[in-house]
């Protein structure tokens, strides 16, 4: 049985395309609390879902399951931010799926029971949108991080790069505590020699090396080192606050969409990557 790849994405925004050019389907949900425990319905199972469907209420995670040119995939869906990702990879913790080395059962999405032996882990990839910290890097290009363990994949990224046309960068991905802006990007790389960051790679790492299992971050680029976010983009899966932001500055409205259409065109080229380069991990 072929090892299983083990794809995180913070928001909705960010799985939504990679769930559906990657022909996943719903597995149900996984919605922590403020403590390690998942939430589950009143009946004691995961809420059933819509098949395809990526919620993006901001407290809520989501979970999908399929294959990439026969690779048994997974996709969980964390929330923003290192303190939501840690939360949601301990609720998936607790769903049985996370068997390095080993077998395990699946629960089913709606219901009791499970669907039979699942493959073990044998990677995870962070993916999603990430801040240029490097000028030289440009809205669209990828940002592949290996990590310490994924060094013998740099070939294998390259090549999916070139099989879709992508401008692709191996280089290290730092951490950000939050959107940062033009100066905020030009001290963190001064500080860290890192060409992009981004909010959730850090906390999936520290879950991942407890577990014996590598990280590579694959990342697009939203944001250029010159660039800033309109204020209201600071968290997307956040409906209200984007709402709030444009009735308080309509100004925003312009940049907003700009930021949206950057967002589909880029996840647009990370999937495709994906697509060519999960396979072969």
């Amino acid at each position: 049985m072929a090892s299983a790849v083990l794809v995180c994405a913070a928001t909705g925004w960010e799985a939504g395309p990679l769930v559906s050019r990657l022909g996943l389907r719903s597995a149900g949900a996984v919605r922590p609390l403020a403590g390690p425990l998942p939430i589950v319905s009143g009946g004691g199972t995961p809420a059933p879902e819509t098949p395809g469907a990526v919620s993006r209420r901001p407290g809520s995670s989501a979970l999908f399951e399929g294959a990439v040119s026969g690779r048994p995939v997974l996709l969980l869906r964390t929330g923003m931010g290192a303190a939501r990702t840690t939360r949601s990879l301990e609720a998936f913790d607790a769903t049985g799926r996370v068997v390095p080395g080993g077998a395990g059962r699946v629960p089913l999405a709606g219901g009791g029971g499970s669907r039979g032996s699942v493959p073990p882990l044998s990677c995870v990839v962070s993916a999603g949108l990430a801040c240029g910290l490097d000028p030289a890097l440009s809205t669209g290009d990828l940002v592949v991080d290996l990590g310490p363990g994924g060094r013998t994949w740099g070939s294998a990224a390259c090549d999916a790069a070139e099989r879709r046309g992508l401008r692709l960068r191996l280089g290290s991905v730092a951490e950000a505590g939050s959107v940062l802006g033009p100066e905020a990007k030009t001290a963190l790389r001064s500080s860290t020699g890192a060409c992009a960051a981004d909010m959730e790679t850090r906390a999936l790492r520290t879950w991942a090396e407890g577990r014996g299992l590598a990280v590579v971050n694959a990342r697009v680029v939203l944001d250029g080192a010159g660039e800033e976010l309109p204020a209201g983009f600071s968290d997307p899966d956040d409906p209200w606050a984007l709402a709030g932001s444009v009735l308080r500055r309509p100004h925003l409205l312009p940049s907003l969409l700009r930021v949206g259409w950057k967002v589909r065109s880029g996840l647009a080229g990370l999937a495709g990557f994906l697509e060519e380069f999960l396979p072969r991990l």
